[in-house]
């Protein structure tokens, strides 16, 4: 759910084991036709994230479970489901093999990193329309808390965290998220795009010397 979590769990997949999960969780589960999609495991770290690219899984821990509420855990399964059934980790690495390939463009990683802004939008505003902003946000803040107690803040600085999170909160205090993340996209699109046809140039110039 919050980036830096998401990106230690990652990491921990191969070593998670999973086990069946509490009936309320499993219940809800089967409401929203997540149940052939979950996997629970009863790590105490605090973490979901969905992995795969064809047959995308929903992975929550028990640390996850015990520290929300019902809605609030409500809100961050729907989350994940929307990154589910929209197939957002095929598309994400599709868009980073992409990147990588053209590395020599920096405006196209910038992209990269827009796109994915705009793929946790998309799954905080699905969220939104089955349980309402307040329990999202307070979901959210919750993970944010134990988060940040072992973060230092040049490291939330340094991860992005900030530049990730920034339009989620935008979203869900009503102002216009996406019209910040495609701003701030051109701005520096056009400050990259500027900076590569300039050492294009002084290559090019270099190679007729």
């Amino acid at each position: 759910m919050v980036i830096l979590q998401r990106i230690r769990a990652a990491k921990l997949m191969g070593r998670l084991s999973f086990s069946v999960p509490p009936e309320s969780v499993s219940q809800f589960a089967k409401e929203h036709s997540m149940e052939n999609r979950l996997s629970y495991t009863q790590s105490k770290q605090i973490f979901s994230f969905t992995s795969g690219f064809f047959h995308p899984r929903i992975v929550i821990s028990q640390g996850m479970v015990e520290l929300l509420n019902e809605k609030q855990l409500h809100a961050v399964l729907l989350h994940e489901r929307m990154h589910a059934i929209g197939h957002h980790p095929l598309l994400l690495a599709l868009a980073r093999s992409f990147a990588k390939v053209f590395w020599f463009f920096p405006i196209v990683g910038e992209i990269v990193r827009q796109y994915q802004i705009l793929l946790e939008l998309d799954a905080d505003q699905f969220a939104i329309r089955h349980v309402g902003k307040e329990h999202l946000a307070a979901a959210l803040l919750a993970v944010m808390e134990v988060d940040l107690k072992h973060v230092h803040v040049h490291e939330v600085a340094w991860n992005g965290f900030d530049d990730f999170m920034r339009p989620r909160v935008y979203q869900l205090i009503g102002q216009e998220a996406r019209r910040d993340v495609k701003r701030k996209w051109m701005i520096r699109s056009t400050i990259q795009s500027g900076t590569s046809f300039l050492l294009f140039i002084l290559l090019l110039v270099a190679s007729c010397l």
